[in-house]
């Protein structure tokens, strides 16, 4: 993840950008999402651009997970990022940039899981597959219409967003697919 600081003018001129979805821009980056300016608790506005690569890793487990988040990260891509943002968004004024790390877990349906454990105690939404920066306001309203229910009151079929169990997640983590990879091939 990225974080492209910019003025308070700046964010105020695109608070209403949508979000920006640019897939296969390289053979090496799969997918950038691009997220309109934020104001973060520090006070300081930031574009915020998540991708995808074939640099990416699996963690196979919590300790690698946790020193993927200790370490100090470079990243392959940010000069590659800076070009793109140039000809996305030629007249923003980038006032620094912060590299971020940053986790996508993956479901075996592509779709996050968002479902219940114990009827009226534990639900769960989890999931993103690489999309959740985009879409985590959608799965944060299907997960809290379920809470507030106790039962999916959407119109999607709730069967790809049910917990499912693998007894090997090295049976479907062999080829993760992003949201973005699968819209792209419906």
């Amino acid at each position: 993840t990225i974080l492209c600081e910019v003025s308070a003018e700046v964010t105020r001129q695109n608070r209403e950008l949508p979000p920006l979805n640019y897939h296969q821009p390289s053979d090496h980056v799969n997918h950038i999402t691009l997220l309109p300016p934020v104001v973060y608790p520090e006070g300081k506005a930031y574009i915020k651009i998540a991708l995808t690569s074939t640099a990416d890793q699996l963690l196979p487990d919590f300790p690698a997970l946790s020193r993927w988040f200790r370490t100090c990260h470079s990243f392959l891509h940010l000069e590659e990022t800076k070009l793109w943002m140039s000809r996305l968004m030629p007249s923003i004024e980038i006032l620094s940039w912060q590299i971020k790390p940053c986790v996508a877990s993956y479901t075996p349906t592509g779709k996050p899981i968002i479902d219940q454990l114990a009827d009226n105690q534990i639900y769960v939404a989890l999931g993103g597959n690489a999309g959740a920066a985009h879409t985590s306001d959608a799965i944060g309203k299907l997960a809290a219409d379920l809470m507030r229910h106790n039962r999916w009151c959407s119109d999607l079929d709730h069967e790809p967003f049910r917990i499912q169990y693998a007894a090997d997640w090295h049976d479907w983590m062999s080829n993760p697919i992003s949201i973005w990879q699968e819209t792209i091939h419906e």
